[in-house]
């Protein structure tokens, strides 16, 4: 008998659509890195400390643990998102929003116990999962999010991984109260004002077996069939993607296989595509072709010649007048330093600079010559610029009347010239 081994997320992706589960559980079709969720991870893993009784911010704690392998990841928050991870956790404590209690289990770990919960057409259908924290009848879910607005006691009260936990609760026996309460502690990522936001609220354990029978249960069967007939994408007929992208397929920043669907690339293609242009890290469990990368990656860094140093680059422009922050990245998407202001939306600065890393080496060494790109978009009180040198891409926030261009020259030394000078 075959088994398939599943848990809440790959439920909600499935009911989300079957087309994406099948890419990505069977397929095992990669997904890029995507960084916007390292604030949350490593979040998760400062609270989980905290409820512990550990100490909050070992060494390396900025970067997060993969809880299977037990490997960090080579990807870190930067300093701004460490600065605002320690304000919202302090937040959070000293608001007693989360709080150590007596029976509290940490990552509470589900599922087997519960051995095989549906048998179809041969395959063995099981359920495993990690709850981030329960006590007595309180299953809490941390959130980090800077649109709280999407965790309201609406969406908790229909939430798939939520309604689950419950109901692995009741089946495992760790919840036994008649009533259960769902509550998403909500970490708003503000900068300027960082906040933390409770929504609970409480379900009746028939309400949670109801919700299991009407949502949950329906979809067991044609997972396991898609799981084990389908052999091709194709085989499954996807009302969410007929030949154009729709808001499923558009939600979360877009479904990463789009293209696959529209018939703009094969899945072969999609694989090669992906290990050729490094879009991102995937889960260690689909296949090795990340560790290849990285391996590359840093080798290519280790022969780089006579990269400049970026203590150079940081005094120069931190001895311009009108220049308000900048970012440092290496070519391979590594923030290496962040002095951009608060009010300055890192996610999509990072989003637009490794847009360029992949779109081809002719930006990348265009800018490396002293090309300067100035974003069309703008305020009335500042520029964004992009800049190339030794080896290092660079945003920089100036006032408005303000333009540089950074130089190297032949012993390396950093020239900044004043444009407006």
């Amino acid at each position: 008998m075959l088994e398939l081994r599943t848990s809440a997320s790959q439920l909600q992706t499935f009911h989300s659509c079957p087309r994406a589960w099948w890419l990505g559980k069977v397929a095992k079709a990669p997904q890029p890195f995507d960084r916007k969720l390292l604030v949350g991870e490593v979040g998760h893993e400062v609270l989980e400390r905290f409820l512990r009784h550990q100490f909050l911010y070992p060494k390396g704690w900025t970067s997060p643990l993969n809880r299977f392998t037990k490997q960090k990841s080579e990807h870190h928050i930067t300093t701004t998102e460490q600065a605002l991870i320690k304000a919202l956790v302090t937040k959070a404590i000293e608001e007693n929003k989360s709080r150590r209690e007596p029976d509290g289990e940490v990552e509470k770990e589900f599922g087997k116990k519960l051995g095989v919960i549906q048998s179809v057409e041969g395959v063995a259908i099981t359920l495993l999962g990690f709850i981030d924290y329960t006590y007595g009848n309180n299953i809490d879910d941390h959130k980090f999010t800077s649109a709280p607005r999407y965790y309201g006691v609406d969406k908790l009260k229909k939430a798939f991984p939520m309604n689950l936990y419950a109901w692995a609760g009741y089946e495992e026996g760790f919840i036994t109260d008649p009533t259960v309460w769902l509550r998403y502690n909500v970490f708003k990522k503000d900068t300027v004002k960082p906040e933390v936001l409770i929504k609970h609220v409480e379900r009746t354990k028939e309400e949670i077996y109801e919700f299991y029978a009407h949502h949950i249960r329906p979809l067991l069967k044609p997972m396991a069939l898609a799981f084990k007939n389908c052999t091709t994408w194709e085989q499954i007929d996807n009302a969410m993607c007929r030949g154009e992208a729709n808001q499923v397929c558009k939600k979360y920043g877009g479904c990463p296989y789009l293209d696959i669907c529209l018939g703009k690339v094969t899945l072969d293609g999609y694989k090669a595509r992906f290990e050729k242009t490094n879009l991102g890290d995937k889960k260690k469990s689909q296949s090795d072709i990340l560790d290849k990368i990285q391996n590359k990656h840093k080798k290519e860094e280790k022969k780089m010649p006579s990269m400049i140093n970026i203590s150079e680059i940081i005094d120069a422009l931190s001895n311009v007048e009108g220049v308000i922050g900048f970012l440092i990245m290496n070519k391979f998407g590594t923030i290496k330093h962040d002095a951009l202001p608060n009010w300055v939306n890192l996610d999509k600065i990072m989003d637009f600079l490794n847009s360029l890393l992949t779109i081809s080496n002719e930006v990348f060494q265009e800018l490396r010559q002293g090309k300067v790109m100035k974003l069309v978009a703008e305020n009335a009180e500042a520029n964004l610029l992009i800049s190339v040198i030794g080896g290092y891409i660079i945003a920089i926030i100036t006032q408005k009347d303000l333009q540089i261009k950074l130089f190297e020259d032949k012993s390396k030394i950093l020239i900044l010239k004043n444009l407006n000078s």
